[in-house]
């Protein structure tokens, strides 16, 4: 059953920005749960507080550890790729190798 403005954004619908007090306070979404606007995004790692998608290149999750990689957004999407990491088995410090993202080595477990 879909629903305009339950705060869940369902087909057909561009956004939905919620109750209709949240609705007041955002920038991007109308009660209509279309976009207002000039507005190209409402939510997102990679739409902005202007409501526009950040331009390919622009980091959006940053890389948490050796094992990690960070993403950048692609400048189409409002959302960030995929949480990616380096491939299993992978060396990284402590003679340890990741897994899942993880750095598993003697000396962190010791």
């Amino acid at each position: 059953l879909k629903v305009c403005g339950n705060g869940i954004v369902e087909e057909g619908e561009q956004c939905d920005c919620g109750s209709s007090e949240n609705c007041r306070r955002n920038r991007c979404c109308m009660p209509s749960c279309t976009l207002r606007s000039k507005a190209k995004c409402d939510t997102g790692l990679c739409c902005n507080r202007k409501c526009q998608i950040q331009p390919s290149g622009t980091l959006c999750r940053a890389r948490e550890n050796e094992c990690d990689l960070p993403e950048w957004c692609n400048g189409t999407s409002h959302e960030c790729p995929e949480d990616l990491f380096v491939q299993d088995g992978t060396s990284c410090p402590g003679d340890g190798y990741c897994y899942e993202k993880r750095c598993n080595s003697h000396d962190v477990h010791c």
